[in-house]
């Protein structure tokens, strides 16, 4: 049986834009953004936003920059029933 792994890159490789074409043009990873603003609606942080806009000067702080990292990794694996 064939072997699969991720690798995800880790703070430091975060750059305003990311994700971008992946929010357009795929509803479920749109959903996944959405969902991560929800969750950090408390911290004031409009993931979506800085991720795509910026400032870098935001995005680049730990409490910014962990998240949107981890999302933006998050959505390159496949999403459950293997749909993406």
């Amino acid at each position: 049986m064939p072997k699969l792994a991720f690798v995800f890159p880790g703070q430091g490789s975060q750059e305003v834009g990311m994700g971008q074409d992946l929010i357009k043009n795929y509803k479920d990873v749109n959903e996944l953004f959405g969902q991560a603003n929800v969750v950090l609606k408390d911290e004031g942080i409009k993931l979506t936003k800085l991720c795509l806009k910026g400032p870098a000067e935001e995005l680049t702080k730990t409490i910014n920059v962990q998240p949107a990292i981890w999302i933006s990794s998050d959505t390159y694996a496949p999403f459950p029933g293997g749909k993406k």
